[in-house]
């Protein structure tokens, strides 16, 4: 959202399922007790070659499926943001855009020009973010970002869950929001990696807007509750709730 000003509004924080932390043999049953209780407008889906990080995530054919059993049982779906943590982005995105993918996500280490990429897949009318790894420094995008809907801001090493944020993560959130505020561009900042309970409030003070979190969510016996608490303690947060949908619905310009 931007106000009339052409500032970017600090209004709600959205908490953004990960699904890569849950089980994998059944997405649907994984989700569904969250989407089932409560309005969730995006949900992060990661693609992993086992190239670009030392693991494997979804492929497009799970994106479709899924979907389509959520469409099924709900008669809604929420929004799914790709997040290709992948050698060659600019092979896979149209797969995952064909699956259904709101956003597509590229990372700055990719080893391709991601800035033509980027046109590309907004010109299609699907919103593109740009992604950096926690050894990047946000001086190194900050260039680009006028090309994205979008920064995500990696607080550990891609590939796998459960990790612990790497230090120095808030003061890279801090930098991206400052350089918003300054430079008058309008793209969303979320974090990703290691975001649970005690700390999720800190990177929303911090300035993001999106919480991407999986472990938290779904390896704690319970996704509703887990899903519930974490909302409810970014609720005071820049007025910020888990179920308000605060994502600009226009594609960023590209100059």
């Amino acid at each position: 959202m931007v106000s009339a000003n052409g500032m970017h509004s600090r209004a709600a924080v959205t908490v953004v399922p990960s699904l890569l932390s849950c089980d994998h043999s059944n997405l649907l049953s994984a989700v569904q007790p969250i989407l089932s209780d409560f309005s969730v407008p995006w949900m992060h889906f990661d693609a992993i070659d086992g190239l670009f990080a030392p693991a494997y995530g979804f492929c497009p054919q799970s994106l479709l499926d899924l979907r389509s059993a959520i469409k099924r049982q709900l008669n809604r779906c929420p929004k799914f943001a790709v997040h290709l943590m992948v050698q060659q982005p600019n092979v896979l995105w149209s797969k995952f855009a064909e699956s259904g993918a709101e956003e597509i996500v590229l990372h700055l280490e990719s080893p391709c020009e991601i800035v033509p990429l980027a046109r590309k897949i907004e010109s299609s009318g699907i919103r593109c973010g740009l992604a950096i790894n926690p050894e990047t420094p946000f001086a190194k995008c900050a260039p680009l970002l006028r090309h994205f809907s979008s920064l995500l801001v990696l607080a550990v090493n891609p590939g796998f869950g459960g990790q612990d944020t790497i230090p120095g993560t808030v003061e890279k959130i801090i930098e991206a929001a400052g350089h918003r505020e300054k430079s008058h561009r309008h793209y969303d900042i979320a974090i990703d990696g290691g975001i649970h309970f005690k700390n999720a409030e800190l990177f929303a003070n911090a300035g993001a807007d999106f919480i991407v979190s999986g472990s938290a969510i779904f390896c704690n016996g319970c996704q509703r509750n887990a899903y519930e608490q974490l909302t409810n303690i970014l609720r005071g947060t820049r007025e910020g709730v888990g179920s308000r949908h605060r994502r600009p619905q226009h594609s960023a310009s590209l100059e």
